[in-house]
């Protein structure tokens, strides 16, 4: 990637962060800005991620230390400079990691049930193998949606029907549905 992408990223970034209260207006401020971004970031992609994540959790400027403690919350710094990341940050990291693991626990079950009848029939049809997958990655696509729950009635039809195009009907309507609910 190259360093003009991310210097035009990381001033995009200054003039969004622009409109939290109290953020600098000196311009050696923002110069100072744009230089600790440069010297954490090392993609556009994560500068942006930056921004998105601070005017979420922000209403005001909340400072270099802070800015850096979101950032090392995903990234490693460039610089090497990596710090805790703030409080609030780190709850709701740990929050979700909860969440994970209990959505992967719903889930595992529900799905691994479904999945075991598709399973043993895999090596007896290419296009109930590729529905099979298609399920699979529409029930683990958002781990916040819990499909075979959610959908219980097309669930457990689509592990019983014998018929390809039922079944392929199904995953269009769970598809349509599952992505509703994100």
């Amino acid at each position: 990637m190259s360093g003009d992408a991310l210097q035009s990223t990381i001033a995009r970034c200054v003039g969004q962060l622009a409109m939290l209260k109290y953020f600098p207006a000196d311009e050696f401020a923002r110069a100072g800005i744009m230089q600790l971004l440069m010297s954490m970031a090392e993609t556009p992609e994560q500068v942006s991620w930056l921004t998105r994540k601070i005017l979420e959790m922000c209403d005001e400027w909340p400072g270099p230390v802070t800015i850096r403690g979101i950032f090392c919350s995903k990234f490693k710094p460039k610089d090497g400079i990596d710090v805790d990341p703030p409080p609030r940050i780190a709850a709701l990291n740990e929050m979700r990691a909860i969440e994970a693991s209990e959505n992967h626990k719903r889930l595992a079950g529900p799905a691994s049930a479904l999945l075991g009848e598709a399973e043993r029939s895999l090596a007896t049809d290419p296009r109930r193998e590729a529905q099979n997958r298609r399920w699979y990655a529409i029930c683990t696509a958002n781990p916040s949606v819990n499909v075979p729950r959610l959908f219980r009635k097309l669930a457990t039809e689509f592990a019983v029907t014998e018929s390809l195009d039922r079944r392929d009907f199904i995953l269009d309507e769970v598809s349509i549905k599952a992505s509703a609910h994100k």
